[in-house]
């Protein structure tokens, strides 16, 4: 079984999500919702940490997405960890990305 490597989360990808998970707490008026998500997408992650190579190449060498519902986690590919660049809502204007 191959070594898993560690992840390795970015500020700006960290607080993506964590505004993705309030506004559907705000939203929604409780955590179910945004607990599910947060759940699946740790889940698709900690399969990444042991496959690295889960996901769609992009245009830039070593970076790849992997799509969890309608997210979009940007990672890259290192020796020993998975750096996670940015969580992207799909439904976004893909503009604002950068």
């Amino acid at each position: 079984m191959a070594k898993r490597k560690k992840v390795i989360w970015s500020d700006k990808a960290r607080q993506d999500l964590l505004e993705f998970l309030d506004f559907y707490n705000r939203r929604n008026g409780n955590i179910r919702y945004s607990a599910r998500l947060l759940k699946e997408i740790l889940k698709d992650i900690s399969l990444l940490s042991a496959q690295a190579f889960l996901g769609k190449q992009t245009d830039h060498e070593n970076i790849r997405v992997l799509v969890v519902w309608e997210y979009l986690i940007f990672h890259e590919n290192h020796a020993d960890i998975i750096f996670i660049i940015n969580v992207w809502d799909s439904r976004r204007k893909p503009e604002k990305l950068y």
